[in-house]
C-alpha cells in the first residue's frame, strides 16, 4: 500500500507547484480540523478552473474535461492521459466539512495528514490509486482523486499516487482566494 504523507521535492514551494505534505498534528488550538486560513472554494465555479494552464502544463496533463456529479452532486472535472487520470471535486454541500471525510474514512475519524499545513485525508490508497481530501475552511472540502497510468507506472514524477494527490491538491490551494 502506498504511503500518504509522503513528502515532495518542491516542499516550502509557493510558486503553484503543489507545496508540501506533512504528517498531521493539532493545531495549539487542538482542533484538528483547524485551517490556518479559510479558503474560498465556492469563489470558483467550474472545477476545471481549480487549476491553471500552467499548472496543467507543468503535470502534463492535457486538457480539462467536465465529469458529471460527484458522489455529492456537484460538479467535477477530470484530466486523463496514459501517464495518469485524475478528478477535482470540490464540496461546498455537506456541513460537516472534512470531519465527515474522515469519520468514514479512518480508524481514529481525524485528519491523515496536512497539505502546505491544511488537514487532509487520504483512505484506503493502492499502489495505484489515492484520494485526498482537503479542508479549506471548516465546512468546504475539496478532494482529488489520483490514479496513475499505463505509463506513469514505471516513471516517478507519476507512480506514486498519494503524492501526486497531494501535489494537484497543493495547487488547487495556491489557487483559492480567502474567504
Amino acid at each position: 500500500m502506498a504511503s500518504c504523507a509522503v513528502g515532495d521535492p518542491s516542499e516550502g514551494v509557493k510558486d503553484g507547484s503543489g507545496g508540501a505534505t506533512a504528517d498531521s498534528s493539532e493545531t495549539p488550538s487542538g482542533d484538528p480540523f483547524a485551517v490556518p486560513r479559510a479558503l474560498d472554494l465556492s469563489a470558483v465555479s467550474d472545477p476545471c478552473e481549480l487549476l491553471t494552464q500552467q499548472q496543467v502544463q507543468r503535470l502534463g496533463a492535457g486538457r480539462s474535461q467536465a465529469d458529471g456529479k460527484s458522489p455529492w452532486g456537484e460538479d467535477q472535472c477530470r484530466w486523463r492521459n496514459q501517464r495518469m487520470n485524475f478528478s477535482i471535486a470540490p464540496d461546498t454541500t455537506q456541513p460537516e466539512g472534512l470531519e465527515f471525510a474522515a469519520f468514514t474514512n479512518t480508524e481514529d475519524g481525524k485528519p491523515t495528514h496536512e497539505v502546505n499545513g491544511y488537514p487532509a485525508v487520504s483512505p484506503k490508497a493502492t499502489d495505484l490509486t489515492c484520494t485526498t481530501f482537503v479542508g479549506v475552511s471548516k465546512r468546504d472540502v475539496v478532494s482529488v482523486s489520483y490514479t496513475v497510468g499505463t505509463d506513469g507506472r514505471n516513471d516517478p514524477r507519476y507512480s506514486e499516487p498519494c503524492a501526486m494527490s497531494d501535489r494537484i491538491a497543493g495547487m488547487v490551494l495556491d489557487n483559492l482566494p480567502a474567504e
